[in-house]
């Protein structure tokens, strides 16, 4: 009261409320679908911090109070208000910067979104066009389709057609009648949600920002719900469903354009539900910070206050608002501190794939509590308590791996334009998505990391002098999502928030040295150990996309924040950038092809991925059994044949190369 930002304080607190122990959200009100990508160490670091400034900000906090109960004289209150003061002004400085970057993660999130949307229109347009014979006097027709496949994404869209709300009630009827018929799972299983998730997209379509969502009409779960749909992995499933519907009624040469355009669809609706879901989580944060920094701010006021009264007795009533507003400040640093100590916990999950973050149930925020019944603050104890349960964690988790042998392999896929038309049809344009499913693995194949990436392009006229620099220029990260099989055969599924321009990776080829496995093995024969048409693990060529000591980035800056290794699995983004200003024959380019650059001569693609993974056998948790066997270690895994990863993009199956290790 009397604030002048009283009212949109109020809006953020009912905001976070909606969110609150909520399906699909954790007890920060954040999506629990989303892990950190840095390493576990650059949280630990953090939580270590955060317990320093509050362990010097607990003992000025106590002096303060005692010199109160005491009645001593001000000239000693305001000398040990000196180190609350330095704590407050860095924690003020912290949260000021946090809040900084996610306004700009933001603002590059909403532009990204308007582009996924429009490439969703285009593939609901070109599938609209294939449908125009379409007999619609059958049961399940063109609005049917189109409302279903806008109510699985989310996502409505002009060029669907009418409103699809009158069509969603009858379409999901029709599709339950034949379920029988027509149903690889995957459809039947969404059906139930689509209304919902049809009424999210319709108020999300109104919005000019997203943190003007209102929660009171809408079901927060909704994005969560559609993200574990996880229509990215599923939309082959997806689309099976939708085209054995309609298949009877669609011309034969239609069939396989069709199922294109709408895998192209779904995993485009993939990725803008990720992104919407990280503004949503942003625009979070950004009100916790708007209400956080205030009360902080008011905190340094009355320290300053402190500075200036000089000989000046200080009334009992600002003494103890002053005890407050401290006691306040200080909650905000535990707060801290247990939102990095839950990132610790998710960053480990991320890594070892053991969920951990019941642990965290146990650190409890005591302090105002303390304060309130002896007047002392005692919440540093309980800081080095939480902070020694994680370094155990960490020891013992180091000791369980030492048990279970990993393996690091180099496997190749390859792609070309008659069997992967759309892809090749979006590299021409210069940006398409790849995406290898969690099918390409192995039953016995456990935590795939991806460690390294190549890219390589190629085609019957890429290799003439053609006026054409040597080396061509690509750009490529894995998406958000990252899936592993754990070690009880489970699926683990976690998404990433992204930087729009940070993670992407720079990739460069010789479009006069492909890879080739016969050209390779006939130099092998001569002789000839460093072949350009030959690939190995420790290939200049690869990129390296995640700080391990396999991977070739150094990881000793890992407190600071390098990457995790995502999984192998999930999509990848490609971009083949040109240089509308830089002329060819030139001089080479630093990260862009010059403005002649044709991509649509290119219609074959080599992927090269170097990778590890664990066989046969991953730990379930820390307190798995196998971890506390004594004497001699495992024994040697099975070593695998060639066929060890599904070679189903495969065109020509190269064999895979590994070596065995002990420990993480």
């Amino acid at each position: 009261q009397g604030r002048d930002d009283a009212a949109e304080l109020r809006r953020f607190a009912k905001r976070r409320l909606a969110f609150l122990n909520k399906p699909g959200f954790d007890r920060f009100g954040k999506n629990k679908l989303f892990v950190p990508l840095l390493k576990w160490e650059a949280f630990r670091n953090d939580v270590v911090n955060i317990r320093d400034y509050c362990r010097d900000y607990e003992t000025a906090y106590n002096t303060l109070q005692a010199s109160i109960e005491r009645d001593e004289n001000t000239n000693e209150i305001v000398q040990a208000r000196q180190t609350a003061e330095i704590q407050v002004t860095k924690e003020k400085e912290r949260l000021e910067e946090a809040r900084r970057v996610a306004l700009t993660e933001k603002e590059a999130y909403v532009p990204a979104i308007k582009e996924l949307e429009s490439s969703m229109d285009g593939y609901l347009a070109q599938a609209r066009a294939l449908l125009a014979d379409v007999n619609e006097q059958a049961q399940f027709t063109q609005e049917d389709m189109f409302a279903v496949l806008q109510g699985a994404t989310g996502f409505l869209s002009a060029a669907a057609g009418d409103d699809p709300f009158g069509a969603l009630g009858a379409a999901i009827e029709t599709a339950e009648h034949f379920a029988t018929q027509c149903n690889a799972g995957t459809l039947q299983d969404n059906l139930g949600h689509l209304t919902n998730w049809l009424n999210f997209g319709k108020a999300y379509q109104k919005l000019e920002d997203s943190s003007d969502l209102d929660f009171d009409t809408m079901d927060v779960g909704s994005v969560p719900e559609m993200m574990q749909a996880n229509l990215e992995m599923n939309k082959e499933g997806l689309t099976a469903d939708l085209v054995c519907l309609l298949e009877e009624r669609l011309p034969p040469n239609a069939v396989a354009k069709f199922k294109e355009q709408l895998e192209r669809f779904f995993i485009a609706g993939a990725a803008r539900i990720d992104l919407i879901a990280k503004v949503i989580d942003l625009d979070n944060e950004i009100g916790g910070y708007n209400f956080d920094i205030p009360n902080l701010e008011e905190t340094a006021s009355e320290l300053e206050m402190l500075r200036n009264v000089g000989d000046s007795p200080l009334e009992d009533q600002v003494q103890q608002m002053f005890l407050d507003n401290l006691l306040t400040s200080y909650q905000k640093m535990e707060a801290s501190f247990s939102k990095n100590l839950y990132l610790f916990y998710k960053s480990f999950e991320f890594r070892t794939l053991w969920d951990e973050t019941q642990r965290l149930a146990s650190f409890e925020r005591t302090a105002s509590e303390a304060a309130a019944g002896n007047g002392q603050l005692q919440g540093v104890v309980q800081l080095n308590n939480a902070l020694q349960e994680i370094d155990d964690l960490e020891s013992r988790s180091r000791k369980c791996f030492t048990k279970f042998e990993d393996i690091d392999r180099i496997h190749k896929w390859e792609f070309n334009n008659e069997n992967h038309t759309a892809l090749f049809e979006d590299l021409h344009r210069g940006k398409a998505k790849l995406h290898l499913g969690m099918e390409e693995s192995c039953e016995t194949c456990y935590n795939v990391r991806l460690l390294k990436m190549y890219i390589e392009l190629y085609g019957d006229n890429t290799q003439g002098d053609n006026n054409m620099p040597l080396m061509v220029h690509l750009k490529a990260r894995h998406g958000s999502a990252s899936y592993f099989k754990d070690g009880s055969g489970h699926i683990k599924h976690f998404r990433q928030k992204l930087s729009l321009e940070t993670s992407w990776h720079k990739l460069v080829f010789n479009r006069l040295t492909i890879t080739n496995p016969d050209k390779c093995e006939e130099q092998l024969r001569q002789g000839i150990i460093d072949s350009s048409f030959c690939m190995t693990k420790d290939d200049s060529r690869f990129e390296s996309m995640c700080c391990h000591f396999l991977s070739g980035t150094p990881c000793d800056d890992a407190q600071s924040g390098s990457a995790e290794c995502q999984s192998l699995f999930g999509t990848y983004d490609m971009e083949i950038p040109i240089n509308e200003n830089a002329e060819c024959g030139g001089s080479l380019l630093p990260d862009k092809n010059c403005k002649n650059f044709d991509r649509s001569i290119y219609t074959k693609m080599n992927v090269w991925f170097h990778f590890m993974y664990w066989s046969d056998a991953y730990p379930s948790s820390p307190n798995d059994p196998r971890c506390s066997v004594n004497g001699k270690k495992r024994d040697e895994v099975n070593h695998v044949a060639a066929g060890h990863l599904k070679s189903r993009l495969t065109l020509t199956h190269r064999t895979l190369k590994s070596s065995h290790r002990k420990g993480k």
